[in-house]
């Protein structure tokens, strides 16, 4: 049995998009929120947007390797 991610594609695997735990970090939880919103209005390119700032978000002010 083959995984989708988010974008449908087979093989992407379950958690190639998975969203951190913000622990607790308002600006993380603003943009995955955003990212959500703009998943359930269809909208792509704004999901991809919000995820690339969240992870940049992270990587900087959380010290985390960027995915």
């Amino acid at each position: 049995m083959t995984s989708e991610g988010r974008d449908g594609r087979e093989g992407a695997g379950a958690d190639a998009d998975a969203v951190p735990s913000s622990g607790g970090c308002g600006t993380c939880d603003a943009f995955t929120a955003a990212e959500e919103a703009a998943q359930r209005a269809g909208d792509g390119s704004r999901e991809t947007d919000f995820r690339v700032l969240r992870r940049r978000h992270t990587a900087t002010a959380h010290g985390a390797e960027p995915a």
